[in-house]
């Protein structure tokens, strides 16, 4: 009896076994009736067409998203070709993606499906790999409808070429008035300056000089415009003519010189002896730019120096690559309005316009010059402290241009210079200039010292054949030295040359 007791416990565990695994098999396959049942009604609901693909690329369970978007039954694309759905100039698109679709690894394409009455519809087919198993599809295939993208893209292109269109129109009307303008404009100009040459009451004068400042200022306004309208337009071109740095900037300086001369202010312009002099741009656009930063830089500074350097930033050969700064000992402008000066009709200062005149234009303008010539625009500045205005431009360089220092005459090589200048910059850079040239300056910084180092010169048998004295500087001015070093006793012939911010005046004639 104990040998029958112990078999019908084993037969008991056996069958509880068996009767769980049964239960958890049925409740496995009802799970997965489940996820049938879900998959089928998401591939039933789903907006974008979804299909399977068997292994010889034939469309198995359609949804009413493909069947909608192809036009067609979804029984009857069950078993036909998917390539038979899709444009005869798409097939090989549609059979690469189909390879790349392997393993873990889906692929996308765009192209056209065919529906039942011949018309195309463009679409984004994505292809993802299924892992083999009985009754399971190659790949998933996702049919996503490109037609309302496709329409907005169009729209889009339509906008802007409208856009496009209207804004060349705008400009060409822009361009055309600042013409019409300025022909008046120059006779107002030309018979204002005959009348300041007749014989006139300060009261009249007084009138016709403001009425020429206006004038002159809304001639630079309409010029400003056109040049703003033009390059908008995409019509502004750049010359490729050679010239000489050196002279232009000297030309330009020249212009500004009375400007600052007026306020009292050190006006130096820096070119070192290294930078190519001779370049192929437009200098009639690089003197605007330049123009436009020093003229700023003379308005917004009320005493102190304004100076302009220039050095090579990429010599890389046929072309080069130059650094243009301007500094100012100015009012400065804060960080946050360093992005927004650059911008039309836009300046630092609310008061600026009232104060100083202007639109806000020229920056605007020289900024998009700058980038015509291959370079870029920004500034550093601290408020009360002044600014830098950089910029650099790309130019091409000929065969012959110099790139080392300037030809030396050999008279000047170890000729004795004295340099006399109460600015530290001026000194600077006449000292740099006359060192390129092999001769040998001695600088001071004021009239006294001047006639000490003469004096000095003289006691050692080494006296200066080239005197280069400050006619501006204060205490003792450049007249008084000249005077005072021609009287020395035993003063040896010397040329003393005198520089001056400007040669008008009785200055000048001295």
């Amino acid at each position: 009896m104990a040998f029958f007791g112990s078999h019908a416990v084993e037969i008991e565990h056996a069958a509880s076994a068996a009767i769980d695994m049964l239960e958890r098999e049925i409740a496995a396959r009802r799970c997965l009736e489940q996820v049938v049942r879900e998959q089928a009604l998401v591939l039933t609901a789903a907006s974008d067409g979804i299909a399977r693909l068997d292994d010889e690329c034939r469309w198995r369970e359609v949804n009413g998203g493909l069947a909608a978007l192809l036009d067609d039954d979804a029984t009857a694309l069950d078993g036909r070709s998917w390539l038979a759905s899709i444009h005869a100039e798409d097939r090989e698109q549609a059979r690469a993606a189909f390879t790349a679709a392997q393993g873990t690894e889906s692929a996308s394409v765009e192209l056209r499906l065919l529906r039942r009455d011949g018309s195309t519809v463009p679409a984004r087919v994505t292809l993802i790999p299924v892992p083999p198993g009985p009754e399971t599809a190659a790949h998933y295939c996702v049919v996503r409808d490109l037609t309302d993208r496709r329409r907005a893209e169009e729209e889009v292109r339509l906008t802007l070429r409208e856009a496009e269109a209207s804004s060349r129109a705008n400009g060409e009307f822009v361009a055309h008035m600042s013409h019409e303008i300025r022909t008046p404009l120059a006779g107002i100009i030309g018979m204002t300056e005959l009348a300041l040459g007749t014989a006139l009451s300060t009261e009249q004068r007084g009138y016709l000089e403001t009425a020429m400042a206006s004038a002159d200022a809304l001639c630079q306004l309409v010029n400003d415009i056109l040049d703003l309208s033009k390059i908008e337009a995409r019509k502004l071109d750049l010359e490729a003519v050679p010239f000489d740095l050196r002279e232009m900037l000297g030309e330009t300086m020249r212009v500004l010189a009375l400007q600052a001369h007026q306020k009292g202010l050190e006006l130096a312009c820096d070119v070192p002896a290294t930078v190519c002099q001779t370049l192929v741009g437009d200098p009639g656009r690089l003197r605007q730019i330049v123009t436009n930063l020093v003229g700023n830089a003379i308005k917004f500074t009320e005493r102190g120096e304004v100076v302009v350097r220039v050095t090579t930033a990429i010599d890389p050969g046929e072309r080069v690559t130059l650094h243009f700064a301007v500094a100012d000992t100015g009012i400065g402008i804060a960080p946050e309005k360093h992005r927004t000066i650059f911008e039309a009709f836009t300046q630092a200062h609310a008061s600026t316009a009232r104060q100083h005149g202007g639109t806000g234009l020229g920056l605007a303008i020289s900024m998009q010059l700058v980038e015509m010539m291959g370079g870029r625009m920004w500034v550093d500045s601290v408020v009360g402290k002044g600014s830098t205005f950089h910029f650099t431009a790309r130019f091409d360089v000929p065969a012959a241009c110099t790139r080392a220092a300037l030809p030396v005459p050999v008279s000047l090589a170890g000729l004795p210079v004295l340099v006399a200048d109460d600015n530290a910059t001026q000194r600077r850079i006449l000292a740099e200039l006359l060192r390129s040239w092999r001769m040998e300056p001695v600088v001071v910084a004021d009239g006294a010292a001047a006639c000490e180092a003469v004096a000095r010169a003289q006691r050692d048998e080494c006296p200066f054949a080239l005197m280069v004295v400050d006619a501006g500087m204060p205490d003792v001015d450049g007249f008084t030295v000249a005077a005072r070093l021609r009287a020395l006793p035993g003063a040896a012939p010397a040329t003393i040359m005198l520089l001056r911010a400007t040669s008008a005046g009785v200055d000048g004639a001295r």
